[in-house]
């Protein structure tokens, strides 16, 4: 196999890199960022309002940022095959004696 064109070689790089992050990130986009929270030594309940987990795992900024972060990726990813395919095609239109996919 010949040895690929630098830029090339680094779009492979950067996209295996992206694949591996955008794995990591497919789950936190979905769960609530630890928060710390402090500690009770009396075992009482805090006073305040009812607690709403789902509504503030809904509106965590840290898991919008996760999620914005991973539609981002995945439609850079989309965009990139895309314009690889249509390079190609119009590389296999001048039949360059290249071997095709």
């Amino acid at each position: 196999m010949p040895t690929l064109p630098a830029p090339l070689d680094e779009l492979a790089e950067e996209t295996l890199l992206l694949a591996h992050v955008l794995g990591a990130a497919e789950d936190v986009q979905w769960t609530r960022g630890p928060t710390p929270r402090p500690r009770d030594d009396e075992g009482r309940r805090s006073p305040g309002g009812v607690p709403d987990p789902t509504g503030d795992t809904v509106a965590d900024p840290r898991r919008l940022a996760v999620r914005a972060a991973y539609i981002q990726g995945r439609r850079a990813l989309a965009a990139s095959i895309a314009t690889v395919q249509r390079t190609s095609a119009k590389l296999d239109e001048l039949d360059l004696g290249a071997p095709s996919a």
